[in-house]
């Protein structure tokens, strides 16, 4: 990942100019017709803010993410207001987000902290929320030959990923295309569209309250590979607890 970052840093303005005009309106389609007028989104790993620019000018509220300071720099100048440096790993928004604009940014994440960047994109999630991912056609993780770290899936082993979130995610689209735009080489994309479901997971007793009664919350990650090695009561402090609702006394 800190090599992916470093490249992005050295090559900001050749990275800005190679992908600033790449069409992606055949993407932006599926994800916005999800959104109500006015949503909330979160770009992650916008890059020079290419995606988030476009967002505000058909005025959603956008927050812009990214690892790289060159690329927060330039998005900033881009989008005229501030985009924030951010890794994926750090995240700490709470039910905040509409939809998440993850473009080809998750890539770079390695195959063994993809479940805490999951987990942490879902916390940031509001209930019935759009996620929209890519990643580079292939399976397993690669070093490019700029130095670039890759984490690359196929339909079968990001089926194979995601089962283990299937109470809480649910695919509304996936396909493949082929890129072959303006100044990019062509390659072959999976494109992911997830749709967030958190009222689906299971309810768990936290405790009573003052007066008595007592209150459930969602373990919103209860399918997580943590889930094996931690207690069902740790795991109401360990995640981010939503959808708390107060019963009557059993």
């Amino acid at each position: 990942m800190h090599d992916s970052v470093d490249y992005y840093n050295r090559n900001a303005l050749v990275y800005c100019k190679r992908t600033l005009t790449i069409d992606m309106h055949d993407l932006y389609k599926p994800f916005l017709r999800c959104l109500p007028k006015g949503a909330h989104i979160l770009d992650a790993g916008c890059g020079v803010g290419r995606d988030a620019r476009h967002f505000l000018d058909l005025g959603y509220n956008v927050t812009a993410i990214d690892a790289s300071q060159e690329m927060v720099s330039i998005s900033s100048k881009l989008t005229k207001q501030r985009t924030f440096l951010i890794p994926f790993q750090d995240l700490s928004f709470e039910n905040c987000f509409d939809g998440i604009w993850a473009s080809a940014s998750l890539l770079h994440v390695p195959r063994q902290e993809m479940s805490l960047v999951f987990e942490k994109f879902i916390a940031a999630m509001k209930d019935r929320g759009i996620w929209y991912l890519s990643f580079k056609v292939g399976n397993g993780e690669r070093i490019d030959k700029d130095g670039r770290f890759f984490n690359d899936y196929d339909e079968d082993a990001f089926q194979s990923f995601l089962s283990s979130y299937s109470q809480i995610l649910s695919i509304d689209k996936i396909s493949s295309t082929i890129t072959d735009k303006d100044n990019c080489l062509p390659e072959k994309w999976l494109n992911i569209f997830l749709r967030v479901d958190k009222s689906k997971a299971p309810l768990f007793w936290v405790g009573k309250g003052i007066s008595g009664q007592d209150y459930y919350d969602r373990e919103v990650l209860i399918t997580s590979r943590r889930s094996s090695r931690i207690s069902r009561r740790s795991l109401s402090r360990y995640y981010v607890k939503k959808y708390r609702r107060a019963t009557t006394t059993r």
